[in-house]
């Protein structure tokens, strides 16, 4: 007891002694907390515009508050629910102007920021217009006190459709490019961020320097630049961002050829710009090693070219799980290094994928990383659906969803959700479960049309996913049941079951494909091959011939019996 008790105290003494400062920056142990920050982060922005606005209708007010979640989903990259659709910011935007003729200004930002890019027959004339309407925004966004990342990227996005319009010369066009990479710099400080948001704000910001086509790969190089050089900024951002960039450049000088196409000179740049970018990451994940994305990269490096004889893929795969086991870049990333063309095996992707399951809800779901890494073993795998019909496996991966669905994730992108649900549902239906395809189906997995690739769909599972996603799915089961046994007359009844259930409750207007028109087209095919019964062998000609029988003899003996009266 007194030993325990000593453990005890010597744990409580080892967490008061950490500094402060990391407990504080070590807040997001999931990717469900992670994107949850930048969903908050971005409603913070515009939540003083937000309720600043009054509707007459509380039907207004709902519908707008909606819309302008969607907005703040769509800008977080995460848990856009309209992807079937086609629905997005451009066609949102009208609908909002109907109920606010002047919107938060981050949707202003997000709607002419996407209007160029869906295209006109003058591009050049929409991305002047727009980039003009994107400056007058970002100058009421610094009189609003804006987040200095949302109109840095306001101001750079103005800087790219000058640029597109041939105008990236003309002082505007300048004034809008610098004054961006200004408020870049100034946001990348990150002082003037919650804590909480940080980490999103960070990533954000860093893309600027190596992902984004808003700037050129000049610009690029001084935005990165001015970063190292500013001793206000992150020493993450800085260095990350510089990192990303030296990989691209190394992969650049590489070139896409296979690994005896690459020339001596051609590996010497490449594995110099891998050591540097090493370098630079290195620096990011001593400023931050609870920013896992930076271990992601680090996996990636070793990979590609050895650069660290002290660590390896396994050391920083093992580095990350220990701040935040669900972050999904960090497992694709070492479950493709230790695939066997790279040196791994199968053994040691099928262990992987063990410890995934064995992880689930601990803290968080696993079950989309498990999915992921059954699609990862799948490419070392002579047949493409082996994993996937594995029952052990499929049975799991189902399991963990169920898991999903029932303490649903609510920041996670429901398009990829939608995605899982299909492909575990395909598995299934090939497996020949019914009724847990159909399942899976209904929560969700009926509302897209597309399953995780290497894997692809059947005719036959795309001709019935959209009827097994409706609330018809057991009348459907047992049409389909009875059309496999060849009996034809118990689907026919089945199928026709199945409409009237639809006709009378309607299908849910996001299952993807035409449930009732597949239903009819099943009628119709098993109509034409029924047996054409004669109408003398019908039983309604039988029964009714019988009780005319009956009717006349009974006519005969009530006659009989009269006539001898």
């Amino acid at each position: 007891m007194m030993y325990r008790r000593l453990i005890i105290v010597l744990a409580l003494f080892v967490l008061k002694a950490v500094p402060s400062a990391y407990a504080q920056a070590h807040i997001h142990e999931t990717q469900e907390s992670f994107r949850h920050s930048g969903y908050e982060f971005l409603w913070d922005t515009i939540r003083d515009e937000f309720e600043t606005r009054e509707f007459e209708r509380d039907q207004d007010a709902e519908q707008y508050q909606g819309m302008m979640d969607i907005i703040i989903r769509t800008g977080a990259v995460y848990a856009q629910p309209y992807r079937n659709i086609r629905f997005g910011t451009f066609e949102l935007y009208p609908h909002i102007i109907e109920l606010d003729e002047d919107p938060p200004l981050y949707a202003q930002y997000r709607y002419h920021g996407t209007v160029a890019q869906n295209g006109s027959d003058s591009p050049s004339d929409d991305f002047e217009g727009h980039a003009d309407a994107l400056v007058r925004i970002a100058e009421r966004m610094e009189d609003a006190a804006y987040p200095a990342y949302v109109i840095g990227a306001t101001w750079i996005r103005a800087a790219e459709f000058y640029r597109d319009a041939g105008l990236e010369s003309t002082p505007r066009a300048v004034l809008a490019r610098d004054r961006g990479m200004d408020e870049l710099v100034r946001a990348a400080s990150l002082q003037d961020v919650a804590p909480e948001h940080r980490e999103f704000v960070a990533e954000r910001v860093s893309n600027f320097g190596w992902k984004y086509s808003a700037l050129t790969d000049k610009d690029k190089e001084l935005l990165c630049e001015r970063y190292l050089t500013d001793p206000g900024v992150d020493r993450w951002v800085a260095h990350f961002a510089i990192g990303k960039l030296l990989m691209q450049r190394g992969w650049d000088a590489r070139g896409d050829g296979w690994a005896y196409e690459v020339t001596q000179e051609q590996w010497a740049a490449f594995g110099q710009y891998m050591k540097d970018a090493y370098g630079h990451l290195m620096r990011a994940w001593e400023a931050h090693p609870h920013w896992v994305l930076t271990q992601a990269q680090l996996i990636n490096i070793d990979m590609a070219a050895d650069v660290d004889s002290q660590r390896d893929e396994h050391f920083w795969f093992q580095d990350a799980l220990r701040y935040r086991a669900d972050h999904d870049g960090v497992w694709d990333n070492y479950a493709r290094a230790i695939m066997p063309r790279w040196g791994g095996s199968l053994e040691a992707m099928y262990a992987l994928l063990d410890q995934a399951i064995e992880l689930h809800n601990n803290p968080s779901s696993m079950a989309y990383i498990v999915v992921d890494l059954m699609a990862d073993i799948t490419w070392s795998e002579e047949d493409a659906h082996l994993v996937l019909l594995d029952a052990e496996y499929l049975n799991t991966a189902t399991q963990l969803m169920r898991d999903e669905l029932a303490d649903p994730t609510p920041y996670k992108n429901v398009w990829q959700q939608r995605m899982m649900l299909r492909t575990l549902a395909m598995g299934q239906y090939k497996s020949g479960n019914l009724v847990v395809a159909s399942e899976l189906l209904r929560a969700g997995g009926g509302m897209t049309d597309t399953v995780r690739y290497p894997w692809a769909e059947t005719s036959e599972f795309t001709r019935h996913a959209p009827m097994l996603s409706t609330t018809a799915s057991e009348e459907i089961i047992a049409a389909l049941q009875a059309s496999r046994d060849r009996d034809l007359n118990t689907a026919h009844r089945a199928f026709k079951d199945a409409r009237r259930i639809l006709v009378r409750d309607a299908p849910d207007a996001e299952i993807h494909g035409d449930p009732l028109g597949e239903i009819d087209r099943f009628i119709d095919s098993i109509s034409s091959r029924m047996p054409k019964i004669p109408f003398y062998a019908m039983p309604v000609f039988q029964i009714g011939a019988g009780i005319c029988v009956l009717a006349m003899i009974g006519f005969l003996l009530f006659a009989r019996l009269r006539s001898q009266h």
